[in-house]
């Protein structure tokens, strides 16, 4: 008797423990939690399988293979050597190396801004105070999108196409849709002895100012350091520089508005260089045939860059070679 009645409470003791798990709110969020988990993973799997079996039934690749393909374009502007036989993957460092760069001298800029705007508000001109006062008001309300906005559609849109210019000065600054483009420095052999000098003459600078700050301290007279530290920063540097046959050239923006259509605008870069650097095989629709000879290169060549009438060419090509007329006689 007494082993059923144990029997019926270890039954009715493991029952109780089985219903407690279940209604417990710690353990049904915990087997909830993992189901729905596990039901993602094989959802996300499920969709990767179709998707890789679907593009492998049509013949496409897939993988980063295609970071080690040639881009075949250009980039305006770029940190590392670029041109159009670089790959997908020094484009991708590129891009991530100009992102970098944009925003430190975005944040410098933005600071300095941001110092000369705090400091004009707290100014005691009236006019100088209130201007500083609406650029915050405005600024500091204004969505950064509708910003963009701004700027893009009613700044940029408004510059001159790819093949026009706006000269701020002529033949040295001017600015179309694609950019502000400014005189280049070229540096010449000797030019690093002017930048030893400027910074020699940065460290005088701070020298003097210490002295300067000890002596009044002393003697209570004041030295004009900042006429003794433009004058020590600006001269010393330049007499270097002309002592050393000035070994710094400028390059002036070149713009063609002659020639093939393509080469029109501001050149830059890859562009000043001959057609034979800048021709290469580019992805308008399809790929060129990798069995061409040199005839059909040059005539791919001349299709792209080449301004002349090119209707009666393409019909030729199309009707094929000329055939001989047959003797009627």
């Amino acid at each position: 008797m007494t082993d059923v009645s144990q029997k019926r409470s270890g039954k009715s003791a493991r029952s109780g423990i089985d219903a407690s798990l279940f209604y417990n709110p710690t353990v049904r969020g915990f087997v909830y939690q993992a189901a729905l988990l596990i039901g993602v993973v094989l959802l996300f799997w499920w969709l990767q399988s179709n998707a890789a079996a679907n593009m492998a039934a049509q013949g496409r690749a897939t993988g980063f293979g295609f970071l080690f393909q040639t881009a075949g374009f250009n980039i305006g502007f770029s940190l590392l050597p670029f041109d159009r036989s670089s790959t997908y993957l020094e484009v991708y460092i590129v891009g991530i190396l100009n992102t970098l760069l944009v925003a430190v001298v975005g944040i410098i800029l933005a600071t300095i801004l941001g110092f000369i705007i705090g400091i004009a508000r707290l100014s005691s001109n009236f006019l100088i105070r209130k201007l500083a006062t609406v650029y915050v008001e405005v600024m500091r309300n204004m969505p950064l999108l509708l910003q963009l906005f701004f700027w893009y559609f009613a700044v940029l849109r408004a510059m001159p196409g790819k093949r026009e210019k706006l000269e701020l000065i002529p033949g040295v600054i001017g600015v179309n849709i694609t950019g502000l483009y400014l005189p280049a420095p070229v540096a010449g052999d000797g030019f690093i002895y002017s930048f030893i000098a400027l910074i020699f003459a940065i460290g005088l600078t701070l020298a003097v100012r210490r002295y300067a700050v000890k002596r009044q301290a002393e003697t209570g007279q004041i030295l004009p350091m900042f006429w003794v530290g433009l004058g020590i920063i600006t001269v010393l540097p330049l007499l270097v520089h002309y002592l050393n046959g000035a070994p710094l050239d400028w390059t002036l923006p070149e713009f063609r508005d002659t020639g093939p259509k393509l080469r029109q605008g501001y050149q830059s870069g890859c562009l000043r260089r001959g057609h034979e650097q800048d021709v290469l095989p580019l992805r308008l629709g399809r790929e060129p045939d990798r069995r061409a000879g040199a005839h059909d290169q040059l005539e791919q060549h001349h299709v792209l860059f080449d301004d002349r009438p090119r209707g009666l060419e393409r019909q030729q090509r199309r009707q094929g070679p000329a055939q001989p007329h047959a003797d009627l006689g």
